[in-house]
């Protein structure tokens, strides 16, 4: 068993795994909290990602190839970023309207498109690259009053 000293004793809020470029993110519990990109089995740590967030991170996650490492930040920011964590750069940030996110998830299938999940609403963002320029475009899903009341009870 290996152990890393944190930066505080309240331990770790966060972790998102990539299988496939054998990596794993955590962020702990403090106030502008960093993410910390490292390595498995050897738990060496290869990046280190601030400036995401003010109080508390919502959501993490790799995109299956390990390329990009998405973050939700929590209120009061409500931004979504993309990281290339390897450079340490945010590769675009936005800010979600749709107030606190509960959820967040990349398809499978396509490392471009990713989903956020808040109580009346899923947003469906697709990463593209215009030119020289990264943007997050979304499509809106609202819920219904009552699919909402049912999955709930």
């Amino acid at each position: 068993t290996t152990f890393h000293q944190g930066s505080t004793p309240h331990g770790i809020a966060l972790v998102a795994t990539c299988p496939k470029k054998k990596l794993f993110a955590f962020t702990e519990r403090i106030l502008q909290p960093r993410i910390t990109v490292c390595e498995y089995p050897h738990l060496e740590m290869k990046s280190f990602l601030d400036g995401g967030a003010d109080v508390e991170y919502a959501a993490l996650a790799f995109d299956r190839n390990g390329v990009h490492l998405i973050s939700v930040a929590a209120l009061p920011d409500l931004t979504l970023t993309v990281w290339v964590w390897k450079t340490q750069e945010k590769r675009v940030t936005t800010t979600l309207s749709t107030g606190p996110t509960a959820a967040l998830s990349i398809a499978g299938a396509d490392d471009n498109l990713m989903c956020t999940q808040s109580p009346r609403m899923l947003q469906v963002w697709t990463l593209a690259l215009t030119y020289k320029t990264w943007t997050l475009e979304s499509t809106e899903v609202w819920l219904r009053s009552s699919l909402i009341a049912d999955s709930v009870h």
